[in-house]
């Protein structure tokens, strides 16, 4: 249980501190028309959304014998699926963006930063692709790539029972 307080303790302060951040870029509005910044916004927003149901998942994972219940490894399935994957595009597109500003700055052209437009509309697709990803993960149907395992509460990479990606369907 002392690991259980702990994780809690450390989900809920780094929640608090993307909170911040995202309070910190979003009220000053010089700073929020950097696109930027639009950026780290999009970037935080993951693992502010991971961290913070993470804590709210630890308070009620466990039923009364101990074990994890079914719908709360569903949940983690999902959360950290689309944590990986937004996370994951979301900085390569930030590192594009720094390569071709490197690119053109050896060859001394000024570069004007995307457009904010740009910025949400290549995040948004990030996010879209990123809730389809862990939604196929989370869904406890043959063709899912995860699935739940109640025995120990955790999620293994293979497809519920006679699923497609299961021991038995391959």
């Amino acid at each position: 249980t002392v690991l259980l307080v702990l994780l809690y303790i450390g989900q809920g302060f780094s929640s608090l501190c993307g909170v911040i951040f995202l309070s910190a870029i979003l009220s000053n509005p010089k700073v929020r028309n950097v696109s930027y910044n639009l950026y780290l916004v999009f970037l935080v927003i993951p693992d502010l959304l991971l961290n913070f149901s993470f804590m709210i998942i630890v308070m009620f994972k466990v039923d009364e014998d101990g074990i994890f219940r079914k719908s709360w490894t569903e949940a983690v399935i999902w959360f950290v699926n689309f944590y990986y994957t937004a996370f994951f595009w979301v900085n390569f597109i930030i590192a594009h963006q720094i390569y071709n500003l490197v690119k053109k700055s050896y060859r001394r052209i000024k570069v004007a930063p995307p457009s904010t437009t740009t910025v949400l509309i290549q995040c948004l697709c990030v996010y879209t692709g990123g809730v389809l990803i862990a939604t196929w993960c989370a869904l406890d149907v043959p063709w899912s790539p995860m699935s739940a395992n109640l025995d120990n509460g955790l999620f293994v990479f293979q497809s519920p029972e006679d699923g497609i990606f299961s021991k038995k369907g391959t």
